[in-house]
């Protein structure tokens, strides 16, 4: 792909994947830190994007602190759902695309069959929301053929925290790990995460897709395979997600379907374990 980019949030888990992706490609890319942008003043946005001129704009910026959201709403909304709007609009009158990234907590949880893209949306809690008000300001402000909303879970990846490198610090430190088992999702890798993007941009598929690895199960599961591949000797206890209350209520099943994606790049997606065993192997090396 040899297009200009504009990356945002450039140093973060995801947008520090893209770099790496980047680096090795061709790619004329600019990246972008909240040093240099910010995307939740309109018309500063728009000024840095005028200058780089960017055919296409990846927003990896995102507010993500799920808990603290719910008492700090109005920075959710500012960065979540206000600065979408921002780039949207910024897109629209430089005639640019523009990929951003989303959640399975814009769906309530509650089927145990997972979404489809045009399920009902029903967030419960505030970082949810904030999510489900960004892809809505996506929606209303481009065509369906300038933007790609990517909804994505349970992402870890090379730089940050993250539950892979939680739980290994754990195991290091502890002989008893307790992990809830009554929350079901899908574990990404930001690495698959970012092919598929470049693919569809390649490919010029546009519209929103489920982007997760394939199966699922809860973060008992994931807690387990995580220590068998990495041979970590620790008991893992499997506990309710009441006796680990927080602050925001999280889904109990956030299991998102990717058949359209599979579909549009015509090549099956990566199951969550082995994707977790790649992972596990890079961070060795």
């Amino acid at each position: 792909m040899n297009r200009k980019i504009a990356l945002i949030g450039a140093n973060g888990m995801l947008g520090t994947e893209f770099m790496y992706k980047f680096q090795a490609g061709n790619s004329k890319v600019a990246p972008l830190t909240d040093r240099d942008i910010d995307i939740t003043d309109y018309e500063y946005t728009l000024e840095v994007l005028t200058q780089i001129k960017p055919e296409i704009i990846i927003n990896c910026a995102a507010y993500t602190a799920v808990d603290q959201a719910e008492q700090d709403m109005e920075m959710a909304f500012k960065v979540n759902a206000l600065g979408v709007k921002h780039l949207a609009q910024s897109a629209d009158k430089l005639h640019s695309h523009l990929v951003h990234y989303s959640t399975d907590y814009v769906f309530p949880g509650t089927n145990a069959d997972g979404y489809l893209e045009d399920a009902e949306t029903a967030p419960v809690n505030q970082y949810g929301a904030s999510k489900l008000q960004g892809e809505q300001e996506i929606a209303k402000t481009l065509a369906p053929h300038q933007y790609i909303i990517m909804r994505t879970a349970w992402l870890y990846g090379n730089l940050g925290k993250n539950f892979v490198r939680t739980m290994l610090r754990l195991a290091d430190t502890m002989d008893v790990v307790k992990v809830v088992n009554d929350q079901i999702g899908s574990p990404t890798h930001t690495k698959d995460l970012v092919q598929w993007t470049t693919d569809l941009l390649k490919l010029s598929a546009y519209g929103t897709f489920h982007s997760v690895n394939s199966g699922s199960g809860s973060w008992y599961d994931f807690a387990k395979e995580i220590f068998r591949l990495a041979g970590k000797k620790v008991e893992t206890v499997a506990v309710t997600s009441r006796e680990f209350p927080t602050p925001a209520k999280r889904p109990a099943f956030s299991i998102l379907i990717n058949k359209k994606l599979e579909k549009a790049l015509n090549y099956p997606i990566k199951k969550w374990p082995e994707a977790l065993s790649e992972y596990l192997h890079s961070i060795k090396l």
